[in-house]
Formats: structure tokens, sequence, C-alpha cells
């Protein structure tokens, strides 16, 4: 959940004008704080019938500027000029095949698009989302591929909160995942972004999350016994050195586990050790072999039981495979 304050209505003369969306033969004036946005309102009212009728004489108060209607918003001023960047385009990102959305614009495309039931919108930046907080584990082993973690930045609460505003499950378990990382955002939440907003976890979440982590390391700490019985295997040529590799890579736990750059900026590697990537074991290649598809079976056992880790076997019913 989002924790915010009551908006407080600025004056109309500490108002900014953004610079993006100030159009001089704009017919309204939406307020986001203390910036102003003088925009189309047909051509919002278009795309979005909760626009359409807060644009509504009688639904504005009787405020006008720049001889224009104004109708004040509760969302972020980044959120709104994120919206409006797809409602009424400066450039053409639509044929841009080279532009890749980030968290921020998804996080506000999926929260905004919902809100004002503009479909296409919330369709776009969830699809996108589901992408990185993907049921599929192999998909999520693709991941693991790449140079750097693709979840450093993003606010696992805020895709919480995205996974079940807008009927999306299927996000959820690797969103709980991240936060069992750090006992920190559990407790104190997290800022969302450059708006500020702190998300916090509803009581229930918090136990759910604290819950997880003792499960995560009685799990991990398993999977970590029984790979000290598979290596060395027992055609190992050098048993000595491969027990040694081993022993460097996997260590003992929290202390030796992934670097927190490894994990993305939350990394404790007691509690996801077969579902993050960053070891490296220097042994012989019938050891190697033997580690890799060790790790590979133990993280898709993980993985399906994820749901039942953080308690979300009822939300995630036909969401989460098998």
């Amino acid at each position: 959940m989002e924790n915010t304050a009551n908006v407080a209505m600025s004056p109309l003369e500490e108002l900014t004008r953004d610079q993006d969306f100030w159009l001089q033969d704009g017919s309204v004036v939406l307020v986001a704080e203390k910036t102003a946005f003088k925009v189309y309102a047909g051509l919002l009212s278009v795309h979005s019938p909760v626009f359409s009728g807060m644009f509504s004489p009688a639904n504005h108060a009787d405020e006008t500027y720049d001889g224009c209607p104004v109708v004040r918003m509760s969302d972020s001023p980044e959120d709104v000029k994120w919206l409006l960047t797809h409602l009424i385009p400066k450039t053409l990102l639509h044929i841009k095949s080279a532009h890749v959305p980030e968290y921020p614009e998804l996080s506000a495309l999926a929260r905004l698009g919902h809100k004002y039931q503009i479909d296409a919108l919330e369709k776009h930046a969830t699809d996108r989302l589901k992408t990185v907080f993907t049921n599929n584990v192999e998909q999520f082993e693709r991941q693991l591929l790449t140079a750097s973690s693709i979840y450093a930045g993003y606010n696992p609460i805020d895709i919480i909160h995205i996974g079940r505003l807008t009927n999306n499950p299927g996000m959820l378990p690797l969103a709980f995942w991240l936060c069992a990382q750090n006992e920190d955002i559990i407790i104190d939440g997290q800022a969302r972004g450059k708006d500020g907003a702190l998300m916090v976890l509803s009581k229930a979440d918090a136990k759910r999350c604290i819950a997880g982590i003792y499960e995560l390391c009685q799990l991990s700490e398993r999977a970590l016994q029984q790979t000290r019985l598979a290596v060395p295997v027992q055609t190992c040529a050098t048993p000595t050195a491969c027990r040694a590799g081993l022993e460097a890579s996997i260590g003992t736990g929290a202390a030796s586990g992934p670097t927190q750059a490894q994990t993305g900026a939350i990394g404790k590697g007691c509690r996801d050790i077969y579902l993050l990537k960053g070891f490296r074991f220097q042994g012989c290649d019938a050891c190697k072999q033997a580690f890799g598809n060790l790790r590979r079976t133990k993280r898709r056992e993980l993985w399906k039981q994820l749901p039942r880790i953080f308690g979300l076997q009822a939300e995630l019913k036909r969401h989460w495979p098998e």
C-alpha cells in the first residue's frame, strides 16, 4: 500500500508550469502538487472515461488558471508526466523500437492506467512488468544470464501493490522474495522513486515476508548440505581441489554468499542461494556439471514452493505452475 498524506491544495500563484506539457492552446490545467500541466481536455477524455467525468464543469472547483479551468489531481507530478507522455506525446514513442521503458515509467502507467481506466496503457505496463516478475522459471533463468541484476531498480512493495491492483497475482512471489532479502524495507517501507512516495507492506504481508525468511534459510541450508554430499562426484580425479573450490563458491551461507552487486542491491546469500547467479565453482568438468545440474534442480524445486513459502496459495491459484 502507499502511505500518503492528504494532498494540500497549493495556491495558484505558487504553481510551476511544466516545461514539456504547457500547451498554449490547451483547454484545461491539471495540477499535481505544485506542478501545472496545460493540456487538451478533449483528447484526454477520448482515452479515459474518468478524465471525461473530471472535466465536467459540475465536477471541478471554480478555479481558473491562464484562462482555463483547473482540475486538481492526487497523483505525483512525475506520474502525471509519464501518463501525458503517452497520451499527448511530444515524441513518437510507439514507433521507437529502441525505447525500453524502465520501472518508474511502467509503475506510473500501470497504476494511473488502472485508476483512469486507460486499459491499453495498463496492459502495456503490466505485460512488461510480468516479463520481469515472471511466473515462468525458464524466463527467470534467462534473466539470470544478464550482466547485472534487472531487479536492482525495482521497488518490490510497489510491485506487490500493482500485482494486486491490476489482478496479476503471478507477479507476487518474486516481489515477496525480493522483500525477504531486506529486513529494513519489511519494517520501514521503501520510497518508490523520484516522487518519494513511501511504499509500506501491510501487517499481513510483513508477516508473510518474515515467515518466508525463515523458510528460505531452512531450504537453502538443506540444499547446501545436499550439494556438499554430491560434490565432489565419485569419478572426480581431484576431489581435494574440487571440495575446496566448492567451499570457496558456496561458503557457509550469508557471509560467503552472493555480493550486493550480484543480487541487485539486496542480497542475503542464505535466503536465495539457488535463485541467484553469482557462484563461480572452480573444479573439474564432472564436478562443474554436477554442481550446475544440482543448482538447476534445487532452484526449480524452490521456485514451485514460493507461493507456499509466502502464504500466497489462495491468490496464486491457476497463476503459478505446479
